[in-house]
């Protein structure tokens, strides 16, 4: 016969090892997204969670202790801690009203371990918050008095429901009643643990009040607007404009060559708890280090909020080089906030509301060096921004989960900046490109045979507008004839614009102009007999007839009928119109039309 109780002594040592394994592998599969993989993970980690529920012991547990329900989990509620372990600390709560909607793991490599401690009246179910944001079941029915302990990752939240209240995998499930995150770093399997101690549940089927967290109020000391400056809507650290950068309604736009602002002192705090918050578009992604906001000197060690060149991932000062977290590449206005917590001694990182990283301790920073900067590293470095910035908040304190989901709420609108220059390097109008605005316009001369001809109306001329303000390659799309659409042309070579913007930066773009001729001293209406386009037939290499000269037919009494008549005629070489005749309409109109010689400027023809 085997020894049944070896078998399950060894069985109890090999399960936490294959649970490292496939919550390691689940973690992998999340964050490269296969959805395939992930679904045959959880399957053997919840198989492995029933084989460690049959036994009704953890990994981490020294004795058993029997189990009066099915798919509980207990352990000695006071796990006996390793000879000279580092203690973690008991957790402050998370709000469970919005953990569903505003918290998902992180991609952390950190390992840590919780605690998860019943003190309740009532059995609960744990959830682990996945990195989609979505509810993951870890244990069903902890019972009152009993502890488990979980292998886990900072930034990971996990959510606490009430048994039996109907709980599921869908948010908003269950009576929600508590939610915690580890924040002690410690090996899977050691005795460094945090404590999540539930307590807040009634047992009558409603939660009771959390406490609050025990951390200062977060005090809004500085504020950047844009509105065309950089001035400090909250205090009076004003910020200067450098090299051309533009704040215009609320958008601070930088070329990533030579523009940025400075500021004559640190607006950031140096120390104790502080948060900075900002809105960042970045339209082209460079080679290079990149910084939204920096202050003080390299190895200061020095404050500042960018990423990492390629694979672009956000830095958050020397202390904190790599957080970890991919830099959004959408072309979209993205909302990012640093969170130092003294007390805690933690630093977190949010992105559009969410925590995406963790560090312990918390960063550290030098009050000296160089002040602040939007736009660019302190000196001696470069490491400009291409792109926008709205609305930097810098606090003392730490803003909680909640004020950083309302602050990043009000996200810009984003519209796409990241136009690739076409051949020729010429723009169109939008997707982060401005338009062209006329400064000065010269108005066209009339052409007189165009007056006599009663020709009024629009021209309509394709150009670009180059960076420096002229219209060039110029033709017509729309014609008037009879000399207009050069003059409309003359007239356009002498106005002057101010170019269309990208990043920052004049650019040629291409547009469209209507010039318009109306005729003075009177209106159409003043006249009876109006000309319409000449079409000629010219063969291969023909250059068109110009009309220099005309003479409009009289009128007699009676004579004022709506008409149209179609003519054709023959323009010889020397100019001269013949075989005149009448192509569409009435025997009496083309009576009433009487042309003279009219003279045509052309390369001579044969008709």
């Amino acid at each position: 016969m085997p020894d049944l109780g070896n078998w399950k002594k060894n069985a109890l040592q090999i399960l936490p090892h294959y649970r490292q394994v496939a919550e390691g592998l689940l973690n992998q599969d999340l964050q490269a997204g296969d959805n395939a993989k992930t679904t045959g993970v959880r399957r053997w980690l919840a198989d492995l969670n029933k084989v460690d529920s049959a036994f009704n012991l953890p990994s981490n547990a020294e004795t058993p202790v029997t189990a009066n329900a099915q798919n509980s989990r207990n352990v000695p509620s006071t796990p006996k801690p390793a000879t000279g372990a580092r203690s973690g600390v008991i957790l402050t709560p998370l709000d469970p009203a919005t953990v569903d909607h505003t918290s998902r793991s992180g991609p952390s490599n950190t390992a840590a371990n919780i605690d998860f401690v019943n003190r309740s009246s009532s059995p609960v179910d744990i959830y682990w918050i996945d990195f989609n944001g979505n509810r993951s079941p870890l244990i069903a029915g902890l019972k009152l008095g009993a502890t488990y302990r979980e292998g886990t990752y900072l930034t990971h939240p996990w959510l606490i429901v009430a048994s039996g209240t109907g709980g599921t995998r869908a948010r908003d499930t269950g009576t929600r009643i508590a939610a915690f995150e580890a924040v002690t770093p410690g090996a899977w399997g050691s005795s460094t643990h945090d404590t999540a101690i539930i307590t807040n549940f009634s047992g009558a089927g409603a939660p009771i009040a959390i406490p609050a967290a025990p951390t200062a109020t977060a005090t809004l000391i500085h504020e950047y607007k844009f509105n065309g400056n950089a001035n400090d809507s909250v205090g009076s650290a004003n910020g200067e404009l450098m090299n051309g950068a533009s704040a215009v309604d609320g958008t601070l736009t930088l070329n990533g060559a030579n523009q940025y602002v400075q500021f004559g002192s640190h607006i950031v705090p140096t120390s104790r708890s502080y948060s900075v918050a900002l809105f960042a578009r970045e339209s082209v992604l460079g080679s290079d280090f990149v910084e939204f906001i920096s202050q003080g000197v390299s190895g200061g060690p020095g404050f500042y909020i960018g990423h990492t060149p390629a694979p672009q991932t956000i830095r958050a000062s020397d202390s904190w080089s790599s957080t970890g977290i991919p830099l959004p590449r959408d072309d979209k206005w993205h909302c990012y906030v640093l969170v130092v917590e003294a007390p805690t001694s933690l630093s977190r990182f949010f992105v559009d509301g969410i925590q995406r990283a963790v560090m312990e301790p918390s960063i550290a920073t030098t009050p000296n060096g160089t002040g602040t900067r939007l736009g660019r590293q302190y000196e001696p470095s470069a490491e400009y921004f291409k792109g926008n910035l709205a609305d930097v908040q810098i606090y003392t304190g730490a803003l909680s989960a909640s004020d950083i989901v309302k602050l990043c709420a009000n996200l810009p609108v984003s519209t796409p900046t990241s136009q690739v220059p076409p051949p020729g390097g010429v723009y169109k109008v939008g997707g982060g490109v401005s338009a062209p605005a006329v400064l000065t316009k010269v108005d066209p001369s009339y052409a007189e045979v165009a007056r006599k001809l009663g020709i009024a109306g629009a021209v309509l001329l394709s150009t670009v507008i180059d960076s420096a303000g002229t219209a060039r390659d110029l033709h017509v799309v729309k014609s008037l004839e009879y000399v207009l659409d050069e003059k409309a042309i003359e007239a356009v070579q002498k106005w002057r614009f101010r170019p269309g913007m990208r990043d920052g930066n004049a650019v040629n773009v291409r547009a469209q102009i209507e010039v318009r001729f109306s005729l003075l001293g009177g209106h159409k209406a003043d006249f009876w007999y109006f000309s319409g386009p000449m079409t000629f037939a010219l063969e291969a290499g023909l250059v068109q007839p110009v009309v220099k000269d005309v003479t409009m037919p009289t009128y007699g009494v009676g004579d004022r009928s709506n008409e149209s008549l179609v003519l054709g005629f023959t323009a010889d070489s020397s100019g001269a119109v013949k075989n005149i005749h009448s192509i569409n309409g009435s025997e009496s109109a083309f009576q009433l039309v009487c042309f003279r010689q009219a003279c045509m400027n052309s390369t001579p023809l044969s008709w």
